[in-house]
């Protein structure tokens, strides 16, 4: 069972991405989103699932599936890309690739929409509190 389906990301949140875009983006979506919260809980509040964190990140897993696939789809989880090329030069064939991609969470485009959307709701849910046990 997907955590965000394709009814809400289409009609809910309203995203442009066509149903096969959105299958193959989704779960990665959701992982990458699952990291990036873990970054803020403290290690005896980890979950094995997005799910049982009780947040609700839908929309900011919308916002990065739509920022994955402007930045590469799912290519984007393996380094550089097309996406990446800067300039090709004709004689003696060279290319280079731009140096900032733009907002990046291990080594992956990660939207910033995302990080305060997530942000937001941990604080709301007491996960960014810094309390130590």
């Amino acid at each position: 069972m997907l955590y965000v389906d394709y009814v809400y990301y289409s009609q809910t949140y309203q995203g442009k991405a066509t149903d096969r875009e959105f299958r193959d983006i989704s779960i990665r979506a959701v992982d990458i989103v699952k990291m990036y919260m873990e970054r803020f809980i403290a290690s005896w509040d980890q979950k094995s699932s997005i799910e049982e964190y009780g947040c609700d990140v839908k929309k900011a897993i919308c916002y990065e599936i739509d920022y994955l696939l402007e930045n590469g789809g799912a290519s984007s989880f393996n380094g550089k890309n097309e996406f990446d090329l800067k300039s090709v030069k004709t004689e003696g064939f060279e290319y280079s690739y731009r140096d900032n991609r733009g907002s990046m969470f291990n080594g992956v485009p990660f939207s910033p929409m995302s990080e305060d959307l997530i942000k937001k709701e941990l604080r709301l849910k007491g996960y960014m509190k810094r309390a130590v046990r």
